[in-house]
């Protein structure tokens, strides 16, 4: 499986943008553990937020095309104390 990772500072807010923003419906949505305080938080356009927690999380993005084709990406957000540059990496 194929997917990104975001290396992300706490406190921090980041708009996550697509390039099928403008052609399709997209939503986001924080692939959470059940009993466990929150990492970050992603509103409905795409707004990521941290707290001071550290730790990791899963964003599922899905475009939905007028035609009926769903495209699907997670996410891998790892939120640390300190990241001195914003990098995507894949994950084979």
């Amino acid at each position: 499986m194929n997917g990104r990772i975001i290396y992300y500072c706490g406190l921090l807010t980041l708009i996550l943008i697509s390039d099928s923003d403008l052609a399709a419906r997209v939503t986001y949505r924080v692939l959470g553990n059940l009993g466990q305080k929150p990492v970050i938080s992603v509103s409905e356009n795409g707004i990521l937020s941290s707290g001071s927690v550290i730790g990791s999380a899963a964003v599922h993005v899905v475009a939905q095309e007028e035609f009926g084709v769903n495209q699907t990406l997670i996410i891998l957000i790892k939120v640390s104390q300190h990241v001195l540059m914003w990098r995507a990496k894949e994950i084979e």
